[in-house]
């Protein structure tokens, strides 16, 4: 198991595509206004999106690269198999610990079920193009 053997085009294009999931996820057309009202902040209080974005573009290339090695160490061929894998690591892990840490936080379950839905959809489909390019 090595990155020396990554198909880097696919983990880029995997950033990519889980990039521009959560836009299309915290937009106006989803669920951005939901977001923002479970948040309590206005437009202006969030400020200039720039610096956020930059940092998620990070995060998804970072999180790309473990998926293409957990895609390796499992040994996943195809666009539905990387999916499903990018589902039960969306679904299992990460929306599973944000569930569990609202009960310690306070983190309305709304805002879980918006956050966490976002990365159960971003993870899928970072995984289905990772698998189905590599």
């Amino acid at each position: 198991m090595s990155i020396e053997f990554f198909n880097w085009i696919a983990v880029f294009a995997g950033a990519a595509a889980s990039f521009a999931v959560g836009a299309l996820w915290y937009s106006p057309f989803l669920f951005g206004g939901l977001w923002q009202e479970a948040i309590g902040k206005s437009p202006e209080e969030l400020g200039n999106p720039i610096r956020a974005m930059g940092h998620a573009a990070v995060i998804s290339i970072l999180t790309a690269i473990a998926m293409a090695l957990l895609q390796q160490a499992t040994a996943t061929d195809g666009t539905v198999a990387g999916g499903i894998l990018g589902f039960a690591v969306g679904l299992g892990f990460v929306f599973m610990h944000e569930a569990k840490s609202a009960g310690f936080t306070g983190k309305q379950m709304r805002l879980v079920l918006i956050d966490g839905g976002s990365e159960i959809a971003s993870l899928t489909v970072m995984g289905a193009v990772i698998a189905g390019l590599s």
